[in-house]
């Protein structure tokens, strides 16, 4: 990971984190938000704490979000896809004992979608390590694409339980509650198609690439073996 992009990462869904907050407080009890709003306005120190919070805010949403996102999408999905990258356990196994740094063991699990998920986050931290500077924007981009995408989850999911519930309060603003719900819906199933798709991409950028580096590494290999001899 690189701070600056976690950084911004946590800041854009800590934003969309921020506005479920509120809007949640507004469905709960609409007078919280005008005495937080008092509060700010008389106290403009306020105004540094913003951007802390939306961080922290972005951080723990985030995690809730992979907390949903794991059995509902990215187990599923590798479930289905594993036969696709069935030999790449076998191929990351092969130079695997070679990288004295490497984060974890490799796992000996008879499961298929857990050997290939296992090798596939191996990959990534391959082509980090071994890649090209071009190769590891790539891989930074698609993996930030399909964290922002799942990272969205919970909130919108805050958004749809508080707009459902807005419409059963009585004095709350129905076509408010009514549009926030048809939009935080539209936005949820886009964040899944999106974090779906990029998913699949990086999976099969990440096998890609990983087998194109260590053809590479077995070459030279080879060759150097043949120029000693």
């Amino acid at each position: 990971m690189r701070a600056l992009e976690d950084f911004v990462e946590y800041l854009v869904l800590g934003s969309i984190a921020l506005l479920s907050l509120l809007f949640a407080t507004y469905v709960v009890s609409p007078q919280g938000i005008f005495v937080l709003l008092e509060w700010v306005r008389e106290t403009p120190a306020s105004f540094g704490a913003i951007v802390p919070l939306m961080f922290f805010l972005g951080l723990v949403f985030h995690h809730i979000s992979y907390a949903i996102n794991r059995p509902f999408l990215h187990r599923r999905l590798l479930r289905s896809l594993a036969k696709r990258y069935e030999n790449l356990p076998r191929l990351s196994n092969s130079v695997r004992g070679e990288i004295e740094d490497h984060w974890a063991t490799y796992s000996e699990s008879e499961k298929l979608e857990v050997r290939v998920g296992d090798a596939l986050e191996w990959s990534r931290f391959y082509l980090f390590q071994h890649g090209s500077d071009e190769l590891k924007k790539q891989n930074l981009r698609v993996f930030y694409m399909y964290r922002v995408s799942y990272g969205s989850f919970f909130p919108l999911l805050l958004f749809i339980v508080t707009g459902v519930a807005g419409l059963f309060i009585p004095a709350r603003d129905k076509y408010l509650c009514v549009f926030v719900l048809i939009a935080a819906i539209i936005l949820l199933i886009g964040a899944y198609i999106a974090a779906r798709n990029t998913l699949k991409i990086l999976w099969r950028y990440l096998a890609y690439s990983t087998e194109v580096l260590v053809q590479e590494r077995q070459d030279k290999t080879e060759t150097d073996k043949r120029a000693k001899h």
